[in-house]
């Protein structure tokens, strides 16, 4: 049986999601770091990388950030269903509350996003951006800017991505709230098997949507049946160490088997095991007296994933352009620098924001900033969590 204190101010639970929201938001910026891909002017980069380079490169960029997605969706699936009594009313009440946290943002951030292109639509900037040089601005393009379109080969990634392309997240989001009252009758009455069931269909890559993907449905799924059940997972990762020993391993082997088939394996239990290391390492430091969160970067997250994703794939490129990254040492360097600087800046946005137009940052931040009256009685935990990597598995 649920007790409604589950989640009270200052509970084990309540830091631990504090505590875990800014350096998985910093985990979606490293994912973002990927070179592979990379276009400048038209043209793809290729890196030649030694095979040690290479394996770093793998494990910093698309190993341990690809757990930080799930982990959001089942934290998000959590605090949706965290109170008992789940009926229409609180369903409406979620759904009215996620217009200001979830709609709101997603529209203006992605408004921002169609204003950056226009800009690179003009013909002054033709030479920097010749890949638009044949776009052409329509009603169904301008809808697909919002609503989602494809960014690589749809054959390769059925997923449709919005303009500033990690709200992709914000929209599953959304659409999983749409969906909640079918997922609290499943997770009610199926309990543990219908967690299961998704979770196999998640594993084994049993199905690929453009929208509603596995991985959205089973770890939301997972945290709401966590949330109605009444499941403490802070409680539970406290207690498991052996993650700590079992997902180094997983990370060792995705990075020396990532040619090989048996990878998806390890890739998909890493994925696994990973969100309950980050939980893990977590709650044993929400466990200290001493350890309370910085208060910026609580209230800043949501403002660093939201921008990152505007401002970072046009600073690598630049970076990469005037850095000409030939020797392993600057390769090394770019690695971590690029997703670092771009945190800083956001972060540097973020304050001037919140001290010039305090009241834009909040609508900006979907009213994730925390109250700063010291009556508060500590950090209430947010109604969903951002983030994401669109390459996360």
């Amino acid at each position: 049986m649920k007790t409604p204190d589950i989640l009270a101010n200052g509970s084990l639970l309540s830091k631990t999601i504090r505590l875990v929201r800014f350096p998985l938001i910093v985990g979606v910026v490293f994912g973002h770091n990927q070179f592979r891909s990379l276009q400048v002017r038209g043209a793809a980069v290729s890196m030649d990388m030694s095979p040690w380079l290479s394996g770093l490169a793998h494990a910093v960029t698309s190993v341990l950030p690809y757990m930080t997605v799930p982990l959001f969706f089942f934290i998000s699936g959590f605090l949706f269903f965290r109170k008992p009594g789940f009926d229409k009313a609180m369903w409406r009440k979620n759904l009215e509350s996620r217009v200001h946290s979830l709609l709101i943002p997603y529209l203006l951030w992605n408004f921002i996003g169609f204003l950056v292109l226009l800009v690179e639509l003009h013909p002054r900037f033709a030479s920097v951006f010749p890949q638009l040089k044949d776009y052409r601005l329509d009603i169904v393009k301008f809808l697909g800017l919002f609503l989602g379109r494809p960014l690589h080969d749809a054959a390769a990634d059925p997923r449709l991505y919005p303009i500033n392309f990690p709200f992709w997240f914000i929209r599953e989001l959304m659409l999983m709230g749409l969906a909640a009252p079918l997922v609290h009758w499943c997770a009610s009455r199926l309990k543990w098997f219908f967690v299961a069931a998704l979770g196999a269909g998640w594993f084994f890559a049993l199905w690929q949507t453009p929208v509603f993907e596995p991985r959205t449905v089973f770890f939301f799924s997972f945290g709401a049946c966590c949330g109605i059940h009444g499941v403490d997972f802070a409680q539970w990762a406290r207690r498991a160490g052996w993650t700590l020993w079992v997902y180094p391993l997983l990370v060792v082997l995705d990075v020396l088997t990532r040619d090989q088939g048996c990878n998806f394996w390890f890739h998909r239990g890493g994925i696994l095991v990973g969100g309950g290391t980050a939980l893990c390492i977590t709650a044993r430091l929400a466990a200290r007296p001493g350890v309370k969160g910085n208060r910026f970067l609580d209230d800043a997250s949501f403002f660093v994933f939201a921008l990152h994703g505007l401002f970072m794939p046009k600073f690598k490129k630049a970076v990469v352009l005037l850095s000409h990254p030939t020797s392993p040492l600057l390769q090394v360097f770019l690695l971590f620098f690029i997703p670092i600087a771009t945190i800083a800046v956001c972060l540097a946005a973020y304050a001037i924001v919140a001290k010039c137009c305090p009241s834009l940052a909040a609508v900006l931040s979907g009213g994730r900033i925390m109250p700063r009256s010291p009556a508060s009685g500590g950090a209430q935990p947010p109604s969903t969590v951002p983030p994401a990597a669109s390459t996360a598995q």
